[in-house]
């Protein structure tokens, strides 16, 4: 039945593991498409103001495809940031539940050691008292020998 229990318990531990390690990645992901979103708002700006340099404070065409493009980019940025905080908030839960099924094995773990080293000891104790019963079963039988 302990086997069973502590199989289990790895099992859930290697799972917690598996997903800990695939919410990292994704965070990983996601902050590298962040970055890169970032790089691009920059880049469009910094074309915008050459644009308008270049332009004087006039308005062309193609300043309303910069802005228009900026607005784009500014979403997919905040989609980003938002998907960003709530695989943030998933992986801290899940780094939390990880931690207090850790603590649970751990804990079941010294349980199991416990009753190992109590059966163990219980056992020493039936054998000496199975040996010292033998014992006075031996002495008896040679009081019973001896002529009165």
């Amino acid at each position: 039945m302990t086997g069973v229990d502590l199989a289990t318990a790895r099992s859930h531990v290697q799972q917690f593991k598996e997903i800990s390690q695939a919410n990292e990645e994704a965070l990983s992901n996601l902050k590298t498409t962040y970055d890169e979103y970032k790089a691009s708002i920059d880049a469009q700006q910094a074309r915008h103001e050459v644009c308008g340099r270049l332009i004087g404070h006039q308005r062309c065409c193609s300043h309303f495809f910069f802005q228009s493009e900026y607005q784009t980019l500014q979403e997919k940025l905040r989609a980003a940031q938002d998907e960003l905080t709530q695989l943030t908030v998933k992986y801290n839960e899940l780094q939390k539940s990880f931690e207090t099924e850790r603590i649970a094995w751990m804990n079941d773990k010294k349980t199991l050691e416990d009753t190992i080293v109590d059966m163990s000891t219980s056992e020493k104790h039936s054998e000496n008292d199975r040996t010292t019963r033998e014992n006075e079963v031996r002495q008896q039988e040679e009081r019973a020998k001896v002529p009165l």
